[in-house]
């Protein structure tokens, strides 16, 4: 997953193991924290929990959850959960000064 993000964050790479001081799976990536999951068995709001607790002991501003989509290899076909809290902002200023994209 980390490689398919270097298109974007070059600098982003894969966190080490930390245990109750764990500050989330991807690092270098800017003001996010990135929990990765990949289980067959979903559990989001637990996962959300974590990740937020994750973002916290790191000090970034948003928190993301990034899970595997069953029989999909590549990253680009997983899923990414976050609040509407979260989202709502970070999509408001990615189209600032842009129409948005029409579904």
């Amino acid at each position: 997953m980390v490689k398919y993000l270097w298109r974007w964050w070059p600098d982003a790479s894969r966190l080490p193991l930390a245990g109750s001081a764990d500050i989330g799976d991807v690092g270098g990536i800017p003001g996010l924290t990135v929990q990765v999951k990949a289980v067959r068995k979903m559990a989001l709001a637990a996962w959300l929990t974590e990740a937020a607790k994750q973002a916290e002991r790191a000090q970034t501003a948003h928190y993301v959850v990034v899970h595997k989509r069953w029989g999909k290899g590549s990253p680009a076909d997983w899923y990414v959960t976050l609040p509407l809290k979260q989202f709502a902002p970070i999509y408001q200023a990615a189209c600032v000064g842009r129409a948005l994209p029409v579904t």
